[in-house]
């Protein structure tokens, strides 16, 4: 997941962790901080994918000037964070999403609302093809 902490009373921290999607235990910060994860205003919307055979993870957000950016990053421990594409000005939506083409060619259909490839399956071993 990708979120960042309430607002108040301290300034909001954005991080990525991963948890048991069956009850919500086992949560871990994989990465948290404006630098690593990006920052991102109240009104965006940001975006993970997974690239599970490669145990990477892509997210978009924007950096400390305000221009789009996606980055990438090993989805277990978090490092090798690399800044995939930025945005040509400040003021350039982050709200592009991510959509991954993997190796099996499962790109999605329609890229602006799957967010998951064919392989990836539930807590019961059900395969799901697509996640909104």
């Amino acid at each position: 997941m990708i979120a960042k902490t309430p607002p108040l009373p301290e300034v909001p921290v954005a991080y990525i962790a991963n948890a048991n999607l069956s009850d919500g235990s086992g949560f871990t910060t994989i990465l948290s901080g404006d630098g690593p994860v990006g920052i991102w205003g109240d009104d965006s919307v940001v975006y993970i994918a997974l690239d599970l055979p490669n145990q990477r993870m892509y997210w978009t957000s924007e950096n400390l000037a305000g221009h789009g950016q996606t980055k990438s990053a090993d989805m277990v421990t978090g490092n090798g964070i690399t800044v995939i594409a930025t945005s040509s000005g400040a003021g350039f939506s982050s709200n592009r999403g991510v959509a991954l083409c993997l190796p099996d060619y499962s790109c999605p259909a329609d890229s602006s609302t799957v967010f998951a490839n064919k392989d990836f399956q539930n807590n019961t071993g059900r395969t799901v093809n697509g996640m909104k």
